[in-house]
């Protein structure tokens, strides 16, 4: 049974709900969600976090649902999640790992379904040539040689190529 208690100014303690709402023009934040003062509850909105963004690397998403008992339903391809799908039984986070669009959805018999929560996730790695360290020459070298042991740069290619030997690289002198 449900317990109502009209406070002053206006305000209504509905038991039951863990809220306090508004009758005037007055509201009082509540952290349970609830759609009214008729018993309908409402499933609070899933948290996604991270909240989206643009990442460098690929980022697990996990989720979370304030209502106490409640769970929720995920996708990752951009289409709108539903209680009626199966729970996820993820024993992992979610990896994202191309831009994605997230969706969740709280969910709890005898409640009304949460909204939608949406977050874009957009990867955006950036592919760096392989950092070589060492460096060969031999006086046998050739201007067009790479550097690796199967083709040696001569001496003066070597110290020509700042863009390829950095300071800290090793040049492997053979000969």
């Amino acid at each position: 049974m449900r317990h109502l208690l009209l406070l002053s100014a206006g305000l209504l303690l509905t038991a039951g709900c863990n809220e306090v709402r508004s009758i005037g023009d007055r509201t009082l934040p509540t952290e349970v969600q609830s759609s009214n003062v008729k018993g309908e509850h409402r499933v609070a909105a899933p948290v996604i976090t991270p909240g989206g963004g643009t990442f460098s690397a690929p980022v697990q998403v996990s989720f979370s649902v304030s209502t106490e008992l409640a769970s929720y339903r995920y996708t990752l391809d951009g289409s709108t999640p539903s209680c009626q799908t199966p729970e996820q039984n993820d024993l992992l986070a979610p990896l994202i790992s191309a831009t994605t669009v997230v969706k969740a959805i709280g969910c709890r018999s005898g409640y009304k379904d949460s909204p939608v929560s949406a977050a874009t996730f957009t990867i955006s790695v950036v592919n760096t040539p392989p950092v070589v360290t060492g460096f060969f020459v031999s006086p046998t070298g050739t201007p067009t040689g790479t550097g690796s042991i199967s083709s040696p740069w001569d001496l003066q290619t070597a110290l020509q190529h700042p863009a390829s030997v950095q300071p800290g690289s090793t040049i492997w002198l053979r000969g």
